[in-house]
């Protein structure tokens, strides 16, 4: 089932996604409403409890454009114009690992089309940080995976992609492999219409 393990090119969705988060980041720190309508129509597609859900971003940006009618309009229309009835949202994780603790997110994917899931460790991250991405099914089988010391080293990203042929749940896993504690950060792109039952 698994079309491409180790893949180092970035998936299409997954940039999007982290290029969104970046965005929304800017327009946090310079208070610029319309930079956040642009986060927002990037991350179309992402589930209501993501902190990058358009909903929540423009819900910031109206907040930003402090009554400026020209700015609310175009968040208006961005609302209007919100893609929604995707299957599956991507999940977002961070969280801190101990030398061999493994988290994992449990979730569904659409058949038919490709899957992916990114992890990062950040810039400034421990060195000899080291972090193993596993996506299993729930028979304990590996569909895709990226290993060893190349695999979530800090600063670069790991990721892996696998076409499933039917709607499937998964578990999506982190393993510290190193012997430092480190940070991270998952993100599993969302579908773009494949079959969800």
């Amino acid at each position: 089932m698994s079309i491409q393990d180790g893949q180092t090119s970035i998936p299409t969705a997954v940039q999007r996604l982290e290029r969104a988060e970046d965005v929304a980041d800017w327009a946090r720190a310079e208070r610029d409403p319309l930079a956040m309508v642009v986060a927002a129509r990037m991350s179309r597609g992402v589930g209501i409890d993501d902190p990058l859900a358009p909903e929540r971003l423009l819900a910031e940006a109206r907040l930003m454009a402090r009554g400026d009618a020209t700015v609310l309009a175009v968040v208006a229309e961005e609302e209007a114009a919100e893609d929604r009835g995707v299957c599956v949202g991507p999940t977002r994780s961070e969280g801190l690992l101990s030398p061999g603790q493994r988290q994992s997110v449990r979730l569904r994917v659409a058949g038919g089309e490709i899957a992916d899931a990114a992890l990062r460790l950040p810039a400034g991250a421990p060195g000899g940080a080291d972090l193993d991405l596993i996506v299993t099914d729930m028979q304990g089988r590996r569909i895709a995976a990226l290993t060893g010391p190349d695999s979530g080293v800090a600063g670069r990203a790991a990721y892996v992609q696998w076409r499933p042929d039917y709607p499937s749940d998964v578990d999506v896993s982190v393993l510290n492999v190193s012997r430092v504690s480190t940070t991270y950060r998952l993100t599993l792109a969302p579908s773009q219409g494949g079959r969800c039952r």
